[in-house]
Order: C-alpha cells, then sequence, then structure tokens
C-alpha cells in the first residue's frame, strides 16, 4: 500500500511538473502589442559597402545561411564591420543558435574585454522605437587595436535583453576559451530566465544584428559615431497585433 501511495506521488508530481510548464508557455501567454523586425540596408549614401563571406564552418555552427557579413567604408575614411543572422521558427528551434554574441565568439578568438568606462547597454531611438543594444569595447588578439561594438538579438519579434549584471570574465585570468564557455554558460543562464518569465519559447523566428567600429581613446565620440551609423542602416520595422489576431505590416 506504501508502496503504491509512493509510486502515484511520483507520477502525480511528474504529471503537475509536466503540465505546468506546458501551461506556462501556452495558457495566456504574454502578448506583445506588436512584433518588431529588423530591416538592414546596403546602400547607404556616401558609404561603399564591401560584402564578406562567411566560411562553412561558421555556417555550420550558426546553423542558418541566411547572413549578412561585411563592411561599410565611409568617404570620412570611418570602417563599419556589420553581421546579421536571421533564423525562422523551424531553423533556429533552440536559444543556443543565438548565443554566439561578441562576449562569446570575439573572446573565443582571442579578443580581450576592456572596459574604458564605456556603458554595457546603450538606447538608440530607430523609427520611433527605442531598440537597447549591448555595448562592449574588444582589444584585438595580438595587436593594439580594439572595437567598439553593439549588438542586438530578436526572438520572436521581441527584443531579447542580456543582464546588466552579468559582467564578462577576464580572460587573462582564465584564458580565452574558458572565458567564452563562461560566457556563453550566463549567457544561456540569462536567457533562460527570461524567456521563463516572459513566456516566450525557443522555435521562434529569430534575429541577431552586430555592428562595430575601431575604437579610440575617446570611446564616447566613437559611439556617437556608431549610433549615427546605425540609425542610418538600421529600418525597424513592427506587425500591429489587432484584438481579432489578425496583424499588419508598418
Amino acid at each position: 500500500m506504501r508502496q503504491s501511495t509512493a509510486l502515484l506521488s511520483v507520477v502525480a508530481a511528474f504529471a503537475i511538473a509536466v503540465g505546468g510548464a506546458w501551461a506556462w508557455f501556452h495558457f495566456l501567454p504574454v502578448a506583445a502589442s506588436h512584433d518588431l523586425r529588423f530591416v538592414v540596408r546596403q546602400d547607404i549614401p556616401d558609404h561603399e559597402f564591401r560584402s564578406e563571406p562567411v566560411g562553412e564552418h561558421a555556417q555550420r555552427i550558426l546553423a542558418t545561411t541566411n547572413l549578412i557579413n561585411g563592411v561599410f567604408l565611409s568617404q570620412e575614411g570611418h570602417r563599419f564591420t556589420v553581421f546579421v543572422a536571421e533564423w525562422t521558427a523551424q531553423d533556429g528551434a533552440t536559444m543556443s543558435v543565438v548565443h554566439h554574441t561578441p562576449d562569446v565568439c570575439w573572446v573565443n578568438v582571442g579578443w580581450t574585454p576592456r572596459d574604458l568606462g564605456q556603458p554595457g547597454r546603450v538606447d538608440i531611438p530607430i523609427g520611433g522605437h527605442v531598440i537597447p543594444f549591448q555595448c562592449r569595447i574588444f582589444g584585438a588578439p595580438g595587436g593594439p587595436a580594439a572595437e567598439l561594438v553593439l549588438w542586438c538579438t530578436l526572438v520572436g519579434g521581441a527584443v531579447l535583453e542580456e543582464s546588466d549584471r552579468w559582467q564578462t570574465e577576464d580572460p587573462e585570468a582564465l584564458g580565452g576559451r574558458e572565458a567564452a564557455v563562461w560566457a556563453s554558460r550566463r549567457i544561456g543562464s540569462n536567457q533562460l530566465l527570461r524567456n521563463v518569465a516572459a513566456r516566450r519559447t525557443g522555435s521562434r523566428d529569430k534575429q541577431f544584428l552586430r555592428f562595430s567600429v575601431a575604437a579610440s581613446t575617446d570611446w564616447a565620440a566613437d559611439l556617437q559615431r556608431l549610433e549615427s551609423f546605425a540609425v542610418r542602416w538600421i529600418e525597424v520595422r513592427y506587425r500591429q497585433r489587432s484584438t481579432d489576431s489578425s496583424t499588419s505590416i508598418q
């Protein structure tokens, strides 16, 4: 009798856990008033765009071939490096495809995070929306050059923000690859917590957008230059949700 009761308790606990998790994501999920989408331009006045191919190995890691990678060269001599990746709901069925932020990938190949007083996040008004971008400065491997980089991730039309309380680990203390592993773990943990709280599943369409400029001793001027470029490069579109579940592209 005791064994039967214990077995029923285990089965009931399992059913509640599974059913509760399903209900959390599917029963009255948190709905945004609109879905955002990034559209980037390859023709910017006074800028020349040079496309750069992405290798097959990188494409396999990213699990998509829907990529834009290259540099914009301005007439003033500034270089803006850009990268965009997109996944459909079928292609990017898990959240792992958007773990490949500069905190992970750049550190993994030898770039070193630098704190020059720059913010960890900047908000840029684009097309009537204020979009939050992660902000970092990385020193190039084996040299004095540095890069100021901004990036943003959309999952199911909503910005997937990263927690400001997380700091990039010191790759000199841990070793570059170990620091990248720790960064990947904290990004995954952060994404899990935020998506559970928002009742947002990983089986949604995704976009990742990154752009950067050479960093100087005046990071504020570099950031202003990068923000000005963002407004010219990025177009933000949205799909307005109505009460009858129909949508319209704005």
